[in-house]
């Protein structure tokens, strides 16, 4: 009667380590999830800023002005490549 109740406290509490691991996993894989999307934002963010600044230095480079100026051909062979 003694072992059974010692074998069954042994399982009682290997059992209530389980749960506490597996709640501990839980918590952690939501974790990761949240900050999971806060990269993706993050990244999002960044390749627009970086994709921003390099067409910016891009244009500064070729002389490119804030505003087009339109260019009109006359000549519409020019245009039409005959």
């Amino acid at each position: 009667m003694v072992y059974s109740n010692i074998v069954l406290m042994g399982i009682l509490s290997k059992v209530m380590v389980e749960l506490e691991i597996k709640q501990k996993v839980i918590k952690y894989e939501k974790d990761i999830m949240i900050l999971h999307k806060e990269n993706i934002e993050l990244e999002k963010i960044s390749t627009g800023d970086v994709s921003f600044q390099k067409a910016a230095s891009l244009a500064a480079e070729l002389d490119f002005t804030k505003k087009a100026i339109p260019i009109y051909l006359n000549n519409l062979a020019v245009a039409l490549n005959k």
